[in-house]
């Protein structure tokens, strides 16, 4: 088995080369490999997004006290019930219009941030409303997409 590391424009490919004496032998390592690399994943994952609940904090902070969207790709993407927007700042644009009619109203999470490789998920409340919100999350470990669900 070989493994080599190359430099590629979104960080590093990694090649695994698993070098077998027949496709049978090959097919029944093909499970194992799935496995493996989706472990391996999580693990990176986990690795880059270990302050999950900071960022989502971060990012609630910049609704309630219009803190900067520096935890946010440029071109993220919001879609939600109140709002289908493109770009930080829209996002900005956006986000002081909900102060400006809705005065006083806070976002908070709820509970802890759930994920799995780029993928993660938080509960939240603003006044009223409840519901929860799914991130996609860049590899530099910013939000680059929310889509907000409510209950």
């Amino acid at each position: 088995m070989t493994v080599t590391f190359e430099d590629h424009p979104e960080g590093t490919r990694v090649r695994l080369v698993h070098e077998l004496k027949d496709a049978a032998t090959r097919d029944m390592h093909v499970p194992g490999w799935r496995f493996q690399l989706s472990v391996f994943a999580v693990a990176v994952a986990n690795e880059i997004n270990r302050e999950l609940d900071s960022l989502v904090d971060r990012y609630f902070a910049a609704w309630n006290d219009g803190a900067a969207l520096d935890m946010v790709t440029d071109d993220v993407e919001i879609c939600d019930q109140w709002a289908s927007i493109r770009g930080r700042e829209e996002l900005a644009a956006h986000i002081a219009a909900a102060k400006m009619h809705m005065p006083g109203i806070r976002l908070e999470r709820i509970g802890s941030t759930s994920h799995c490789q780029g993928t993660a998920i938080v509960d939240f409340e603003m006044g009223p409303a409840k519901g929860t919100n799914v991130l996609t999350l860049s590899p530099e470990g910013k939000i680059a997409r929310v889509v907000g669900l409510a209950r």
